[in-house]
């Protein structure tokens, strides 16, 4: 964790504060400053300065830097269910828990093959495929568009297939 030092004008320090890769933060008058500095130790008022700090690097900023511009589900780890677990809104990005982004889930159809015949134009058997919304349609005749086509047999189990 980052300490706050004391400063004075001297090139040591303000070595450190510029070589300070992830910013700085500094108190003026007995006032500690909301802002994070970036830059170099020249460009602020250093003669009220009494005291700075280095800051250190966010641990999850990669993550979120990804998560603010994709908005990707993420996930933290339950220190104590020991299971992945979905983040509900906006994660809070605490240094205590661990997150992952979560597997994007692939897209699942299932459809079935069926034989049927087509009365309108005298063909007797033909094939089609009944692409089904959910397990439960699997087990129902396959839905017709027209009159015309008669369900005569399911050629086959249900099959699915992932989609990305």
């Amino acid at each position: 964790m980052a300490d706050w030092k004391k400063y004075s004008d001297t090139k040591e320090i303000n070595d450190e504060i510029d070589n300070a890769d992830h910013g700085f933060m500094v108190v003026y008058n007995g006032v500690a400053s909301p802002v994070i500095f970036t830059g170099k130790h020249n460009e602020y008022n250093t003669k009220c300065m009494t005291r700075y700090l280095i800051c250190e690097p966010q641990p999850h900023a990669e993550m979120q830097a990804i998560w603010a511009k994709t908005g990707r589900p993420v996930e933290y780890f339950h220190r104590y269910d020991k299971v992945w677990t979905p983040v509900a809104g906006n994660p809070s990005w605490n240094d205590i828990n661990q997150y992952r982004f979560a597997e994007p889930k692939k897209e699942v159809i299932y459809y079935r093959n069926y034989q049927y015949k087509d009365t309108s134009r005298n063909e007797k058997l033909l094939v089609g495929v009944a692409y089904l919304d959910n397990l439960n349609d699997l087990m129902s005749p396959a839905y017709t568009y027209y009159p015309s086509m008669e369900f005569t047999r399911w050629l086959g189990d249900r099959q699915e297939m992932e989609i990305d």
